[in-house]
């Protein structure tokens, strides 16, 4: 029986219907993230090291960069803290504030950049796109 009580809905939109409309925003955010992180993985699974990447070539940092974005919390991290861990950068992207390397894999080049928060300094992700 009806009792004269209406649910609250904003707009037509019920409880049930928002979470499923949150549940598909975070699904498709995290999936989407996970496939920049599995093209990654083609490069190669090389376990990080900040000692032999400073020493190496940009084929072999290619190797190491999974390892690197799977066990490194970059958005924690400042632009100075990315320069601590990888050098000085080897490539420009957008600004140069931002720090950026070049991978070459598979006969192709890449820039890996790592834009910053201006306003805290802290990265704020990583692009990575072929260098043409």
């Amino acid at each position: 029986m009806h009792n004269g009580t209406k649910k609250r809905t904003v707009k037509g939109y019920t409880p049930m219907k928002y979470f499923i409309s949150i549940t598909a925003i975070l699904a498709l955010i995290l999936g989407c993230e996970k496939t920049i992180d599995n093209s990654l993985q083609e490069f190669g699974s090389v376990e990080f090291n900040s000692t032999v990447w400073n020493k190496s070539n940009s084929e072999v940092r290619a190797k190491m960069i999974y390892s690197f974005i799977k066990t490194t919390d970059i958005r924690k991290l400042s632009s100075k803290d990315i320069y601590s861990l990888l050098g000085k950068s080897t490539a420009y992207y957008e600004y140069d504030e931002f720090p950026a390397y070049i991978l070459k894999s598979d006969n192709k080049q890449y820039i890996l950049a790592f834009p910053i928060n201006r306003n805290t300094n802290k990265i704020r992700k990583y692009v990575l796109k072929e260098d043409k």
